[in-house]
């Protein structure tokens, strides 16, 4: 687990750090779309990739292990919140910075995702979280398939912690959505092989994205929360299969230069059945931060 969680560590240090440069312009662009996990949320970020024009004596061969290459897309996010908030539950008291790293290619891709504790709360100055998602990204008549794998890792294992757990959670998932122009529909489920087999949350939504003026855009989505028996009775004690909260979102994406967004958000999360309203310490829940974000291929 230490060397897990170690070299989790260091691959997310090396690729925060590395300087955030974007290849000069050239002809030829072309566009990719790479995608990136917010604490088990998947977003996808289409970004210009340009590449060189080909001489003339440029064999099949070379084109071809260039296409290969260009495919290859890296992104960084640095995201502070006012709190740290997963499937309706808070898992901080109060600001934290959640930093992440995405590599993929031709839809195969890799996430580093961290909580880092800024508030006056237990494991300040800490990196209390870390998950890992290994991912592949499917597109088809419209639909977007994501099937992925996330460990979610807890290096401080501080019991006065919200972000607390003595185990690892291993959770084999997928996303499925269908874009229609600006309107996205989508179901995220994820089931617990590790430590409560056969867990089940999900969230079925939908969300709106339209572009405004000069570069700003506006994201907005509202997702019901759906949980089953041993999901519940693990967490609150309540052995109902059942739709149990609500959460609305909103962000204002703005992208001043290519490749880097910067977007600020406000999100609210309500439990809407009493026993769950009695059983949650915070059954409604306002928070809100600014995200940042640059994606570069290599």
């Amino acid at each position: 687990m230490k060397m897990i969680v170690t070299a989790s560590l260091l691959f997310l240090t090396l690729l925060i750090s590395a300087p955030l440069l974007s290849a000069a312009a050239e002809e030829g662009k072309h566009e990719i779309e790479i995608d990136y996990f917010d604490n088990g949320t998947l977003y996808s970020n289409t970004i210009n990739h340009r590449r060189p024009p080909e001489s003339i004596a440029e064999t099949q061969e070379t084109r071809k292990k260039k296409s290969a290459i260009d495919n290859i897309a890296v992104s960084f996010y640095s995201n502070f919140r006012s709190k740290y908030v997963t499937h309706a539950l808070a898992a901080s008291e109060g600001w934290v910075w959640q930093p992440s790293a995405t590599i993929e290619w031709y839809g195969l891709g890799f996430n580093v995702w961290g909580n880092f504790v800024l508030d006056d709360e237990p494991d300040q100055g800490k990196l209390n979280e870390v998950d890992l998602t290994l991912y592949y990204d499917i597109k088809t008549h419209g639909f977007t398939i994501h099937p992925y794998f996330v460990a979610y890792l807890y290096p401080t294992n501080n019991k006065n912690s919200l972000d607390y757990s003595a185990y690892t959670d291993l959770l084999p998932s997928i996303q499925v959505a269908y874009s229609a122009g600006p309107v996205d529909i989508f179901a995220d489920v994820e089931t617990y092989v590790h430590p409560n087999p056969g867990a089940v949350r999900a969230e079925f939504g939908i969300g709106l994205t339209e572009k405004l003026p000069w570069n700003f855009g506006i994201e907005t989505s509202g997702l019901v929360g759906f949980d089953n028996s041993r999901y519940n009775n693990a967490v609150f004690n309540i052995s109902d299969t059942t739709f149990d909260y609500f959460t609305y979102s909103i962000a204002f994406p703005w992208n001043p230069i290519k490749g880097l967004v910067v977007k600020p958000n406000a999100h609210v999360s309500a439990y809407f059945q009493q026993k769950f309203r009695n059983a949650a310490k915070n059954p409604v829940l306002v928070w809100g931060g600014i995200d940042l974000s640059y994606s570069f291929p290599l």
